[in-house]
């Protein structure tokens, strides 16, 4: 350990000065329409009048930074916040894949894919609920691989608050913790953990603070208005019948028109996970950096499969098999896979640890 431990400090340094230099030095946008809206949400909850739209999680954040710093510092504080996260799940794909049994070696391999990859990057610079979300996700796989079922449900819950597509993820979490008998004696420290955040929430709802979040009919309707390879965005095209009542739109369209519909799913898939996305204008060199994460998921596939017996795995693959069926049946982009990369990459590079021959015990 002493020989290969200040090579995980290193990965860490160069994982830190390359987002702190995207973020603030390689010119790139901050923001997005979705940053406006982040951003109008965080102003009406400060303002006492919150509106409800996207998760309250980001939001809340937002008017934490609003409140604590002057209103010039508040992007800056934001974007440092992100790249501080961003490096720190490089460590906790790190501890991850030491869980799932790939040894230091494949851990740091883990570290170093995490640190490097275009997927992690190319969205760092945003000011969305995306790093957040991810940081909390890999937070929570990380304490309940070591069996810290509080602290694990908890920030699960907490990483729901920012991205609600990882509400079933919380769910299945909970299933799987009452179904093994090996993990069976956590479970009301599991439900303990997620309580406590939930209790909290609805406080923050009852107090008015927050409004709950209402953009389902929207991601509906979009999610049937064309393919998630040249998307509109927009809901125009949709009566104001349809619009009132969204989820009955969606199942209409499945059922009158099935081959399109099985197309924009089939299109969202690729747009998810596929090698080479087509959601907006890129160059081909992008898109084929964007595309890793294809490879990465099926080597991660194939250490589920190998491991599938195995808690930590059947743990691991909730989140990332979550995202991939609510992203389908609604609409994708690139940047949706990001909040489970590091679970991919940890189980991507204990499978190449494995075919190394490099299996050894799981450390806890």
């Amino acid at each position: 350990m002493r020989e290969v431990g200040p090579l995980l400090g290193w990965i860490l340094l160069a994982a830190l000065l390359l987002r702190l230099f995207v973020v603030f030095g390689a010119g790139f946008d901050w923001v997005t329409p979705d940053t406006a809206v982040y951003f109008r949400m965080a102003d009406r909850i400060l303002a006492g009048d919150p509106e409800g739209h996207f998760p309250n999680g980001y939001p809340l954040l937002v008017a934490a930074a609003k409140l604590l710093f002057p209103s010039a510092r508040v992007e800056a504080v934001l974007l440092a916040l992100n790249a501080i996260l961003s490096t720190a799940m490089v460590a906790l794909a790190h501890g991850i894949a030491r869980s799932l049994g790939s040894g230091e070696r494949g851990a740091l391999g883990a570290a170093v894919i995490l640190a490097f990859l275009p997927n992690q990057l190319v969205y760092v610079h945003y000011l969305l609920s995306d790093v957040s979300a991810a940081f909390l996700l890999a937070c929570g796989m990380l304490a309940l691989c070591r069996r810290h079922f509080v602290t694990g449900a908890a920030c699960l819950a907490a990483a729901a608050l920012f991205r609600s597509t990882l509400t079933p993820a919380l769910l299945g979490v909970f299933a799987l913790v009452a179904l093994r008998s090996d993990a069976r004696p956590g479970f009301a420290r599991l439900v303990a953990g997620a309580a406590g955040v939930g209790a909290a929430y609805a406080i923050l709802l009852l107090a008015g603070v927050v409004e709950p979040s209402r953009n389902l009919g929207s991601n509906l309707l979009l999610a049937v208005s064309d393919t998630s390879s040249g998307f509109g965005w927009s809901k125009e095209m949709f009566s104001e019948a349809d619009r009132a009542a969204p989820m009955q739109t969606y199942l209409r369209f499945a059922a009158e028109h099935p081959i399109e519909f099985v197309h924009q799913r089939a299109s969202s898939l690729w747009e998810l996970w596929g090698p080479y996305p087509l959601d907006v204008p890129r160059p081909a060199w992008e898109n084929l950096l964007l595309g890793l994460r294809f490879p990465l998921l099926l080597l991660g596939a194939l250490a589920a499969v190998s491991g599938r017996r195995r808690f930590e795995f059947q743990l691991l693959a909730i989140p990332v098999v979550t995202i991939t069926l609510v992203h389908v049946a609604f609409f994708s982009t690139p940047r949706f896979a990001f909040v489970v990369m590091p679970l991919v990459v940890a189980a991507a590079a204990t499978e190449l640890t494995r075919r190394g021959g490099r299996w050894v015990r799981p450390e806890t």
